[in-house]
């Protein structure tokens, strides 16, 4: 059976070879440009000695959509996967920016009966700007949480997401959201991320480790699984040494994926880094710990603390 969703890596010159038909969305790094609605840029600069695109493809005809000037999607009958961006003023609360953004979603959500956020990436400047609750990643969590409360959105429900600091302006979604029913997937290893302590700000990240297909069929709904870190329980960990975090990173990647009792293939990965970290040497402790050649797009960014120097996100499926 053809898959519902699936997604794979290629080098960007590659491109011209693929048939875009089926494509719901391609990522491309910052100041790469594609033609078409259905690509768009991830506001971090490509670390790969070759800039990747990420493709996510489905099995059936696409139809594309706007909504104003900072929301456009590709869809079909089952599932979608879009872009909504918003322009931010110098010094914005990041507050009411997050509550705003994921009350347009919500309602974009409400409009297709029966479908549920499969999974949300997020980026904008300077996230560790300000002190203590006045972080702004932190009024970002605490904004989309308000947002969450005000739908009585469970935790179970919680869509897989990611948060990155980027060089952008804006604060940039993208988004996969379905009528498949998913079930949210939490690593043993970490405390869940919406059970954080008070130490971590005054509401905890309202997101899920991963997500999945609940049938477990992995050939419609890959293991969607949202930024990892190096964090065990709830504290990170070896600050200060990316290397020792790589591998810390790639345990938590390991045990989360292992709670599906599924042979399972990587699709593609994405590594985030921090200015200290030296890419080439990054990506090759990655290749030494797996396969010869991963499906991998290397892009520079600030992770959600300060004492982290890196984050892994993947997909993995039939």
């Amino acid at each position: 059976m053809p898959a519902l969703l699936s997604t794979y890596t290629r080098p960007l010159t590659t491109l011209a070879t693929d048939c875009a038909e089926h494509h719901l969305a391609r990522f491309v790094p910052l100041g790469c440009a594609l033609a078409g609605q259905h690509s768009w840029e991830i506001p971090l600069r490509s670390l790969d000695p070759e800039p990747q695109v990420e493709i996510w493809a489905t099995d059936r005809p696409l139809q594309s959509h706007t909504e104003g000037v900072d929301l456009c999607w590709r869809e079909h009958s089952e599932l979608a996967m879009g872009e909504l961006r918003v322009t931010l003023d110098d010094g914005a609360d990041l507050f009411p920016v997050a509550r705003d953004a994921y009350a347009r979603l919500m309602q974009w959500l409400h409009q297709r009966p029966g479908w549920t956020l499969w999974r949300v990436w997020h980026y904008f400047p300077e996230i560790h700007a300000g002190v203590g609750d006045q972080e702004r990643y932190r009024r970002f969590v605490s904004g989309r949480h308000a947002e969450f409360e005000r739908h009585q959105l469970p935790l179970s429900e919680y869509p897989a997401a990611t948060v990155i600091g980027s060089v952008s302006g804006d604060l940039v979604m993208h988004f996969i959201a379905g009528r498949a029913a998913t079930v949210a997937l939490e690593n043993p290893r970490q405390v869940s991320a919406y059970c954080y302590p008070r130490q971590y700000g005054r509401h905890s990240p309202s997101f899920a480790r991963a997500r999945h297909r609940r049938d477990g069929d992995f050939a419609q709904v890959p293991l969607l699984v949202s930024g990892t870190s190096s964090v065990v329980g709830h504290r990170s960990t070896h600050a200060g040494d990316w290397q020792a975090q790589l591998r810390d990173t790639q345990i938590n990647l390991h045990t989360l994926r292992a709670q599906c009792e599924a042979e399972l293939q990587l699709q593609s990965l994405r590594l985030y880094l921090t200015p200290q970290v030296p890419a080439a040497a990054a990506r090759q402790q990655l290749h030494d710990a797996g396969a010869d050649a991963l499906p991998l797009m290397t892009l520079e960014g600030d992770v959600c603390r300060a004492d982290l120097s890196l984050e892994i996100e993947g997909v993995w499926g039939r």
